[in-house]
């Protein structure tokens, strides 16, 4: 990211907050300038110096994945500095969609704003998305994004969450927020939050994205959540490890839900066996 595009990215942080900042009030919060914060957003002021981007960071209540973003991001390298990768953005899609297919677990894969590309057919009849929301994603802003699975009152999966849930909730803000750090500067990733908290059936979302998470919470892998599923009964799953895949359009990242009791196996089984391999394309990629 160019020393430019940092500087949006820290104007869209200052402006992200509940009662967002001011350059002056930033300045006050850093111990900084408020000259020194203008020439950071102008692009004007080399954003690699250790001390300002702790205090940027410190500011702006960055959790741990959210800074490794945020410094990565502070590095300055142009574009063409970078190992040519675009093309071979489409062969990393379709390896990555190949895994998905073969994957005997709930799974789906998901981009720099989590919204989800790609689900195979395992995740699909779990939580039957094939109904509801997917019906009338196409219409909404974000219609396939994992935050609107999970917090929309509308959805099956917000419906069957039991012990747990708030801590998955949580979970699944503060991944929100590490994957989507090096886009908050794009109107899309604008226009998604907006709409988020503006949607009656996105209240639970609401009440979590501006509550204060710690900055040392690194992990977001082991999380335990328990489902009631209609047909099924009771499902236990963890959190599965994470493991982005990077493009020229940013990273991808394939989640499998990780079955944590002999009944959730059992009946990851079944689904296997009744849908079978492959998987459905959701969102397009990427999004501006």
């Amino acid at each position: 990211m160019n020393h430019r595009n940092f500087g949006k990215l820290v104007a869209a942080l200052r402006k992200s907050w509940r009662q967002p900042y001011t350059q002056a009030g930033l300045a006050r919060q850093t111990g900084l300038t408020e000259a020194v914060i203008g020439k950071v957003e102008r692009g004007e002021k080399l954003s690699a110096d250790p001390d300002l981007l702790l205090r940027l960071a410190q500011a702006f209540s960055l959790s741990t994945r959210e800074r490794r973003e945020f410094f990565l991001a502070a590095i300055g390298l142009e574009e063409d500095d970078l190992p040519a990768q675009r093309a071979a953005d489409d062969k990393t899609l379709t390896n990555l969609l190949e895994v998905l297919r073969q994957t005997a677990l709930p799974a789906f894969i998901v981009d720099a704003y989590d919204d989800i590309l790609a689900a195979n057919h395992i995740i699909l009849s779990l939580f039957d998305f094939s109904a509801g929301l997917r019906q009338a994603a196409p219409g909404l802003i974000g219609g396939y994004n994992v935050l609107r699975f999970v917090f929309s009152s509308r959805s099956l999966f917000s419906q069957q969450l039991g012990g747990g849930q708030s801590a998955y909730l949580r979970q699944s803000i503060a991944f929100f927020r590490a994957i989507s750090l090096p886009v908050r500067a794009t109107p899309y990733y604008r226009r998604l939050v907006e709409c988020f908290l503006k949607e009656s059936e996105m209240a639970a979302f609401q009440t979590f994205f501006y509550e204060p998470y710690p900055q040392d919470d690194f992990s977001f892998e082991g999380i335990r959540f328990d489902l009631q599923h209609p047909t099924l009964g009771a499902l236990t799953f963890f959190s599965p490890p994470i493991f982005p895949v990077a493009t020229s359009q940013g990273n991808l990242t394939l989640i499998a839900y990780l079955p944590a009791s002999a009944a959730t196996l059992q009946a990851c089984a079944r689904l296997t066996e009744a849908s079978g391999p492959g998987f459905v394309r959701l969102a397009a990629c990427p999004q501006k």
